[in-house]
């Protein structure tokens, strides 16, 4: 799945904490993954190659300085690696085939597996107006951490934060139908006579984690589960629009995990913040419709 850049075909990346975003509603994964990226300048070492994400292509969106003049692509899926922080981050471009989900799912955790990554951020979104009137108020960003993830150093931060908030509990509507990566939501619960115990406990440790529009990242932790590796997901509420303070207030939310910046206001470099899906500096300030301009 892993093709690696240049000459160097074998990564040593054990130890090494893997951050990947979810599709998921306003892209804020994306979009914090991007600011990571740009923020700390991490090198691209390879991308990810699976039929079940659709392709997609276009100019690097890191590229500064003489690296505008030279003709550098990016992909669907790319990763980048910092070795300061011992950090390997996944960037994704584009939505998978729908009916390759699990295919991708399975894919990627034999990856992270092969990888002996010490554990898993995933970092998604979910739709504001499926929350409750006691989520209303108060932080919006949440946490779900496995069974696993509780005994490593990172969970020891999360407790000693304050105001650091868990998701509720809540049962997924059994009226929805199943789904890894649409905007409706939740899994129906249905029995496998092929799984594993293993396979059987994570899904009943899932059971009450519920993550509209937060794309596969339950699915993705439920796997995690499953193999026994420390995993968490970082979440923000949000509506499709401006997500830009959405995707700072994640990467400062994860910061806090990661320690890779001292100074949380230096996450914003006008110069080198960049959108998933939009690359501010090909386009001069005056010609950005009002609502996208970046604030000063």
């Amino acid at each position: 799945m892993f093709t690696a850049s240049g000459k160097r075909t074998e990564k040593d990346w054990t130890g090494y904490t893997l951050i990947l975003p979810c599709i998921s509603v306003g892209n804020v994964g994306q979009l914090a993954v991007d600011l990571i990226i740009s923020t700390l300048c991490l090198d691209k070492t390879g991308h990810l190659y699976n039929d079940s994400i659709i392709p997609v292509i276009g100019n690097d969106p890191f590229a500064t300085g003489d690296l505008t003049k030279v003709c550098r692509l990016m992909t669907a899926a790319e990763v980048f690696e910092s070795a300061q922080h011992k950090l390997i981050m996944v960037q994704l471009r584009s939505s998978l085939v729908p009916s390759k989900r699990e295919q991708f799912l399975l894919k990627l955790m034999s990856w992270i597996k092969s990888c002996q990554f010490c554990q898993v951020i995933m970092l998604t979104s979910s739709f504001a107006h499926e929350r409750r009137d006691t989520q209303l108020e108060g932080t919006q960003l949440r946490y779900v951490a496995s069974s696993h993830f509780t005994k490593t150093e990172a969970a020891n931060i999360i407790r000693n934060t304050r105001n650091w908030q868990g998701l509720e509990e809540r049962g997924s509507p059994p009226a929805f139908k199943s789904s890894d990566d649409d905007h409706n939501g939740s899994d129906v619960r249905h029995v496998n006579v092929s799984e594993t115990a293993e396979e059987t406990a994570a899904k009943e440790e899932c059971s009450k984690v519920y993550i509209p529009g937060g794309g596969f990242a339950k699915s993705l932790l439920q796997k995690c589960i499953a193999n026994g590796i420390p995993a968490v997901i970082l979440l923000r509420f949000c509506s499709e629009g401006d997500n830009i303070c959405d995707a700072v207030e994640l990467v400062t939310m994860l910061n806090k995990i990661i320690g890779a910046e001292p100074k949380p206001s230096e996450w914003w470099l006008e110069d080198t913040f960049i959108l998933a899906f939009t690359v501010w500096k090909w386009f001069p300030t005056d010609a950005l419709p009002v609502t996208s301009r970046q604030p000063g």
